[in-house]
């Protein structure tokens, strides 16, 4: 009966362990995934300008519309960002799956003035916002 008792103490101290392991992994795999998605939003905004710079001011193949120096800001020549226009941005520069609600990680996208807001969720973890500026194609992470 007692090495019944030790081995159940040392599978619940492993599995424990283990849990809190699963955890700090989940938790460093959305960091990451988020701090990617950064990364990339930023690169499209940057290759979009060299584009259009290279092209001379006119993309005939993209729905956006550009500032005066190429930066992509979104359906129309209005800084404010709207929700349409956050959606042709994440489209047009990072082109993940759509977002579904039902699954356990999505990403939702909204507006705040010049802002585009990307925010990675997980039933689990806090959200990860990543914010593009639609004038100056800044973006920045925030955990």
């Amino acid at each position: 009966m007692i090495e019944v008792l030790a081995a159940v103490s040392v599978v619940g101290a492993v599995s424990a362990v283990a849990l809190n392991q699963r955890e700090a992994l989940d938790s460093m795999a959305l960091e990451t995934h988020a701090q990617v998605t950064a990364a990339a939003l930023h690169s499209a905004a940057r290759m979009q300008q060299a584009h259009w710079l290279v092209s001379g001011g006119v993309i005939e193949d993209s729905p956006l519309v550009y500032t005066p120096t190429g930066i992509p800001m979104g359906l129309d020549g209005n800084p404010e960002a709207s929700r349409a226009d956050c959606q042709a941005l994440w489209q047009s520069l990072v082109t993940t799956p759509q977002s579904l609600r039902s699954a356990r990680r999505f990403w939702s996208i909204d507006s705040a003035g010049e802002y585009c807001r990307f925010t990675y969720q997980h039933e689990n973890l806090a959200p990860v916002l990543i914010k593009y500026h639609t004038v100056t194609g800044d973006v920045h992470y925030r955990r």
